[in-house]
């Protein structure tokens, strides 16, 4: 997907983000509680939210409609 939805940026442009991020060190975060600080770039949650607005973006490109809807996404006559 790479056009921009109505409630996130295209996909194509962030998907993927989430396997350039910074891992954590858990034993550096035991040595240092203020390492907590500093151990990432980006919160994971902020990634599914797109995922999730990706979904609900599509349903309202595309609304679903109740024994009309075909694999193509045209009705059937």
């Amino acid at each position: 997907m790479r056009e921009d939805l109505p409630l996130v940026p295209a996909p194509a442009n962030w998907e993927s983000t989430v396997c350039t991020t910074t891992g954590v060190n858990y034993e550096e975060l035991r040595e240092d509680s203020q390492g907590l600080l500093h151990y990432a770039d980006s919160y994971i949650g902020d990634y599914v939210t797109k995922l999730e607005n990706v979904v609900e973006s599509y349903r309202l490109n595309y609304a679903f409609h109740e024994g009309a809807d075909t694999a193509g996404g045209i009705p059937s006559r």
